[in-house]
């Protein structure tokens, strides 16, 4: 199996995304550290640079279809771990960092999910979160997808008060992504369903990594008052 003919049929449209996926570990690489885990790493557009920061990754994911797509795609990094299992059925304990990126979303209790994967951490550590952002940008693809919710800052801030959590930073980010995602999903309704919209959305998102991301680099900052993405660090 060719892992990246299969992962682009898949679905998995931010293959074609690699400045932008860069420039969202630059945004969590400072809080990565020691044994990591990534839960949820689906097709592994991070986990290659997730690997070159720590001395062991632990990938932990429950498709198996991912689970194949990442043994093919990581099976020459060493320090790579990669184990089939869904959250409930998790038992990890002393890691140091924990990589939760667009996947707290399918979760229904989130809170309850938080309160686990909190409890693997060792004193210090970290779980780093991005989850998309903005109900009002909540769309039929969301729902397609598995989404449950789409957060805001009040969402995060009141799960961290109920489990006494360490709230070290909590920020939207890329604005103009937000802006492209409510007229492509909320004004225009697309679903990706069909190779028509599939591949629009990725001739879309070439043109975006080469001549936008540089821009959202430049000028992103923690202040935003929106953005397609919220990023939440809570320290143990």
């Amino acid at each position: 199996m060719n892992y990246k003919k299969e992962i682009i049929s898949s679905g998995s449209l931010m293959t074609h995304a690699s400045k932008y996926n860069e420039l969202i570990f630059k945004k969590i690489s400072k809080f990565i550290k020691g044994k990591t885990i990534e839960f949820g790493a689906g097709t592994g557009n991070f986990s290659e640079m997730i690997s070159k920061k720590v001395p062991e990754l632990l990938i932990v994911d429950e498709k198996p279809k991912s689970i194949e797509f990442l043994n093919l795609r990581l099976n020459h990094l060493k320090n790579i771990k990669i184990h089939k299992s869904n959250l409930k059925d998790l038992e990890i304990y002393n890691c140091d960092t924990i990589v939760l990126l667009n996947v707290l979303e399918h979760i229904e209790n989130d809170e309850d999910a938080i309160k686990k994967l909190m409890s693997f951490l060792n004193k210090d550590g970290y779980l780093i979160i991005q989850v998309p952002a903005f109900s009002y940008l909540f769309s039929d693809y969301d729902h397609m997808v598995g989404h449950f919710k789409r957060y805001e800052k009040k969402d995060i801030k009141k799960i961290c008060t109920n489990l006494n959590l360490n709230l070290k930073e909590l920020y939207y980010f890329n604005p103009i992504g937000a802006i492209g995602w409510w007229y492509n999903y909320c004004h225009k309704k697309k679903t990706e369903k069909d190779n028509k919209e599939k591949n629009e959305t990725i001739n879309q998102l070439k043109i975006y990594d080469k001549y936008i991301v540089p821009v959202i680099n430049i000028l992103d900052t923690k202040y935003n008052p929106f953005g397609i993405s919220l990023f939440a660090f809570i320290k143990k």
